[in-house]
């Protein structure tokens, strides 16, 4: 499992190899700033897109009748707001605006003014994007991070995809949000 220790470490590694030098600034305050940006746009209900890997996409799901499998009982599962990772983005997808979609270049761009060091931005968003292939490509299982939530694979019989399972706290908003 990859973990935010490890997506710091190939942060520090990247700058390192590019002879990048960040000043005075940790680049954990980099990688923190990173995820609450992600975190932040995910709150506004914007869409995520991180280039060849998916996006992340906020929902209303509507209530629907659910049962229990063991004694198929029915009961209603209520109305809610979720975010989940989906391989591809429609513009007529529902509950999608088209201009509140976020590719991973404007990330970089606000990153690039945030961070105040284009160059380190840009790594910043590569090495992530790089974490979560890893996990597409089946290298790793899951790439956790505690305050955004966790990427896994997930295999259905024609494919595999990406999931995305928000963080506790992230759950906690949506829900409150509805």
């Amino acid at each position: 499992m990859l973990t935010k220790k490890d997506f710091l470490s190939a942060y520090e590694l990247s700058l390192k190899t590019n002879d990048i030098n960040c000043g005075d600034v940790d680049p954990s305050e980099h990688c923190d700033s990173f995820i609450e940006l992600i975190i932040n746009y995910i709150k506004k209900g914007s869409v995520v897109r991180f280039q060849g890997c998916g996006a992340l996409v906020v929902r209303n799901k509507s209530s629907r009748v659910g049962f229990n499998p063991k004694t198929g009982e029915q009961f209603i599962v209520s109305a809610r707001r979720s975010c989940s990772m989906i391989k591809t983005v429609r513009s007529s997808a529902k509950g999608i605006m088209q201009d509140a979609k976020i590719t991973t270049k404007k990330l970089r761009f606000d990153l690039g003014c945030e961070i105040g060091d284009h160059d380190a931005a840009n790594i910043l968003v590569n090495t992530f994007i790089r974490m979560i292939t890893t996990v597409l490509k089946g290298c790793e299982d899951r790439f956790s991070l505690t305050s955004l939530g966790a990427f896994s694979l997930r295999k259905t019989k024609s494919e595999s995809c990406l999931s995305f399972t928000p963080s506790k706290n992230l759950k906690e908003y949506l829900k409150n949000q509805q």
